[in-house]
């Protein structure tokens, strides 16, 4: 089941879609933004939402996400869709938002919401406008980059590079498809409101535990690192919309329609500047709060064997100190224990927490997964009830 977060969209009605904000400078388009509360201020900027619905909030300040708005001309005085590429030969461009993008601030504890470029609703309630959008923002392509441009044809796909610090990690989303969008015609029925249904497309990586197992008093093993070798690093994620037979969208009564997201193994890269793995830090502190700057986001990605793949892995490196009976010391740097990520699931799956648990021993390394829901809330959230 997929867990979201609901974001409503406030689009004011103005007249005149091609019109742009100079003409109309009194009645820009405004959002209003619904999520769950940002507890990680000290990763990714805040835009970890890490699946604890302890309270409603805003989107922390300074905080973006990126949309996408597809204008559908009215055809024959019928309604514009995005099925018109089906049914009509046209297409669905991204050509009234592209990698647009909405910017969270505040006045006093009222929160604001500001789109660059500015956006109208058409005055001719039969043309239409579909969207989907992505979070967080990403200007520059940095981490996050489309492919798509003001020309391309449906969704796309979007190039996602993992971060080398966790702390820098960041809370990839992408939303549901809202098509057929107007002022009349959208998920309240008349009030202008768009709500992008967002989903996590990564997976959070914890480690829970690390457990040391040693009977000999004459020995210790300290100074312990764990990395996660031969896993992507980077990689691409194609969003395509569900459909049905005959490659016509499955929309609800309010023109919502469900993305699927993937990440084909042959787009990923499992380096980056010669190093084949990612390191990882204990998730919890003493009292078993989660410490957010240290969790994983990481591309989804099957275990399962393939010879063209190294196995992904968990290693851990220690020190070992050994006083002998006639009390002489010896030192072992740097030893090397692993175990294969199947051992603790078959994959990692886009929208799921994976907390570790590891044991080491001289004789070898134990590890197991404990897997739940990245969830993030419940059931459909109105602005208004808040």
């Amino acid at each position: 089941m997929k867990k979201s977060i609901l974001i409503p969209i406030v689009l004011v009605a103005l007249s005149g879609c091609g019109r742009s904000s100079l003409d109309l400078p009194e009645d820009p388009i405004s959002f209003d933004v619904y999520t769950l509360k940002s507890r990680s201020t000290s990763k990714a900027n805040g835009t970890f939402i890490e699946g604890n619905p302890l309270s409603a909030t805003t989107l922390p300040e300074g905080s973006q996400f990126g949309i996408f708005g597809y204008f559908h001309q009215s055809l024959g005085g019928e309604n514009g869709s995005w099925d018109d590429a089906v049914t009509k030969g046209t297409t669905n461009h991204p050509n009234l938002f592209f990698n647009g993008h909405v910017t969270a601030s505040y006045d006093g504890l009222t929160p604001q919401y500001t789109s660059d470029p500015v956006r109208y609703w058409p005055s001719n309630d039969k043309e239409r406008i579909s969207f989907f959008a992505y979070y967080p923002y990403d200007a520059t392509g940095a981490n996050i980059k489309t492919n798509l441009s003001s020309a391309s044809n449906g969704e796309g796909v979007f190039e996602y590079a993992v971060p080398a610090s966790a702390a820098d990690h960041i809370d990839f989303m992408i939303s549901d498809l809202c098509v057929d969008q107007s002022k009349s015609a959208n998920y309240l029925t008349g009030d202008g409101k768009v709500r992008f249904n967002f989903h996590h497309v990564l997976s959070q990586v914890r480690i829970k535990t690390v457990n040391v197992i040693n009977s000999n008093p004459n020995v210790t093993i300290s100074n312990i690192s764990i990395m996660f070798k031969n896993v992507p690093l980077s990689g691409r994620c194609v969003v395509t919309p569900t459909t049905d037979g005959e490659g016509k969208v499955v929309k609800d009564a309010n023109g919502r329609v469900n993305n699927n997201f993937s990440w084909p193994k042959t787009s990923m890269s499992f380096t980056r500047e010669g190093v084949n793995g990612i390191e990882a830090e204990l998730c919890y502190d003493t009292d078993d709060n989660l410490i957010p700057g240290q969790v994983l986001l990481m591309i989804p990605y099957n275990f399962a064997y393939d010879p063209a793949y190294p196995d992904a892995e968990i290693v851990v490196v220690f020190d070992v100190d050994r006083t002998a009976a006639d009390g002489e010391e010896y030192h072992y740097r740097n030893n090397e224990l692993s175990a294969p990520l199947w051992k603790g699931g078959s994959a990692w799956v886009a929208n799921h927490i994976y907390d570790y648990n590891i044991t080491v021993r001289l004789e070898g390394l134990e590890m197991s997964a404990e897997v739940s829901d990245w969830a993030v809330g419940a059931g459909d959230v109105d602005l208004e009830e808040y």
